[in-house]
């Protein structure tokens, strides 16, 4: 910081075939652990061209809710391939349940998880014990994310303060008996196409997303399973 105003860095780990994936992975941290520990890297990297993205040292030594959950959706979620639906849930919890406290540092939770116990109670009465107790998960994820680069965060996570509440397993398995019925639903379907959907979920397993997104380049026929693209 200087006299109050947000510094920014860009550089970048080395140029393209420099170095190996490994080497470059732990140069990056590195680079990470002088930054978390409140000192500029460009003292002992040489100077990078402009090509190079930011590197914003208060926003991540000292995250506010919002550049936190975005570092996590970036940076965590998309680089392991979650599912759109999966980042879509997330960003409910944080974007819409968590709204008041987006512009909050991350800090002002860990030292008060009062604060925490309180949003998890209300959200409980409010919108359900499931939405509140996954509400809650998603914001320890993000939290734990943080804090692997801003050590200054308590290393408690303040989600550790709640208690959580009760779920059980829903029961909505389709069993022998439920067969019959779900027959007789399925003809009574008009659509001819919805009707083989229904039934090849059912026969192979599959998510309704999976079969939604199958491509007939992605069968088999010869072997009557998947094709696996050649490397």
């Amino acid at each position: 910081m200087n006299a109050g105003k947000r510094l920014s860095v860009r550089m970048k780990v080395a140029e393209v075939g420099e170095l190996t994936t490994r080497a470059a992975r732990a140069k990056a941290k590195d680079i990470l652990g002088k930054i978390a520990n409140g000192v500029d890297p460009r003292a002992t990297t040489r100077k990078s061209d402009g090509d190079a993205d930011p590197v914003n040292l208060p926003s991540i030594t000292n995250p506010t809710l919002r550049t936190a959950w975005e570092r996590y959706r970036d940076g965590h979620m998309k680089n392991k391939g979650r599912s759109d639906g999966t980042i879509n849930n997330y960003r409910d919890h944080i974007e819409r349940l968590l709204a008041d406290w987006l512009d909050e540092p991350l800090s002002k939770l860990g030292e008060d998880p009062s604060l925490v116990t309180v949003r998890h109670e209300k959200l409980t009465q409010k919108n359900g014990a499931y939405i509140a107790n996954g509400c809650m998960r998603t914001l320890r994820a993000v939290y734990n994310h943080a804090r692997k680069v801003a050590r200054t965060l308590p290393a408690d996570n303040p989600v550790s303060a709640i208690d959580w509440n009760a779920e059980h397993r829903r029961n909505t398995a389709l069993g022998l008996s439920d067969l019959e019925e779900w027959f007789t639903q399925l003809e009574a379907l008009k659509n001819p196409v919805r009707r083989e959907l229904h039934l090849f979920m059912l026969l192979s397993g599959h998510r309704p997303e999976a079969i939604r997104k199958a491509r007939v380049e992605h069968v088999d026929f010869s072997r009557a399973c998947p094709a696996h693209t050649q490397a």
